[in-house]
């Protein structure tokens, strides 16, 4: 394949916003916010050539929790309209030697790439750290940098997020799984009551594991775990390191801009609160055997 290109994953609250806007400070690397569409479209392609307009039609049917699809905010955030950006993408398409999933997505995000001057593109989409094993189908080459948190963290801020309520709603891993038209809309009573902390804690520990299972059959040297307590402490060395395993250039300009946006107090802000400490008395052994201290 040739193409540089990467994947930060994780739980969800993990700390990949903060990832990726440090990385997307390099002046070679462009990161996307949150795709989500890949394994859906995937099981409807799989590998043949498509259309680009049957791609974008998939796409387009991927929600997010508060309504708009995925493919909005993304367009939302670059500035773009859907037009535009199709046009643009189109030449690049129809010139590919294999109109496939794998062909188009690359198109499309070395077009957004492209217009921020970068030469590496990423996608910041936690959930995809569950089909790392698809995305390498697709991208033989793709780096993955997956970042852990604290779950005691991780549990207190999912609590506070409608798409993380709304898994746990529905008992499902990831947010593909009721993105679809919408379908988590059944749910949104269920998910704006009264859920246990405890169901949050339990949907970090799976993804987790779910995870590191996945990173298990990647190819070798595909893989990099962090923690985002660890970019809090020392986040010059973290990214140095990071950087250099996507292989991008560790600059002194970067670090010092990167390491500028770090919020070293962020770390174990929720040390205090009572759902924090009855997590540590409830799932210390778990916690303890997954690296964390309880």
């Amino acid at each position: 394949m040739g193409e540089r290109g990467f994947f930060v994953v994780g739980t969800g609250r993990c700390g990949s916003t903060l990832l990726r806007r440090l990385l997307r400070l390099h002046p070679d690397a462009w990161v996307v916010k949150e795709t989500h569409w890949i394994p859906l479209l995937f099981d409807f392609f799989g590998h043949r050539e498509i259309e680009l307009t049957e791609f974008f039609d998939a796409a387009r049917l991927v929600y997010m929790a508060k309504g708009k699809t995925a493919y909005e905010r993304i367009l939302g955030e670059e500035g773009l309209d859907h037009e535009s950006f199709a046009a643009a993408l189109a030449p690049a398409v129809d010139a590919l030697p294999r109109r496939d999933l794998a062909g188009i997505m690359t198109v499309f995000y070395r077009e957004l790439a492209r217009r921020h001057g970068a030469s590496v593109w990423g996608d910041k989409t936690p959930d995809y750290g569950l089909c790392m094993g698809t995305l390498q189908s697709l991208w033989p080459e793709a780096k993955f940098v997956h970042i852990v948190r604290d779950g005691r963290d991780v549990a207190i801020s999912m609590s506070d997020v409608l798409s993380f309520r709304l898994q746990v709603a529905w008992g499902v891993n990831y947010w593909p799984a009721i993105a679809w038209r919408r379908a988590y809309r059944a749910r949104l009573a269920v998910a704006r009551g009264e859920i246990s902390i405890d169901r949050f804690f339990e949907l970090w520990r799976s993804r987790l594991l779910r995870i590191r299972d996945e990173s298990g059959r990647l190819s070798a040297g595909s893989y990099l775990e962090i923690t985002y307590e660890e970019l809090l402490e020392e986040p010059e060395k973290v990214l140095d390191r990071t950087a250099t395993f996507l292989g991008l250039v560790p600059s002194r300009d970067w670090l010092e801009a990167a390491t500028a946006q770090v919020r070293r107090d962020d770390r174990r802000r929720h040390a205090d609160s009572p759902d924090y400490l009855g997590l540590c008395e409830r799932h210390g052994d778990t916690l303890r055997s997954l690296g964390f201290g309880a």
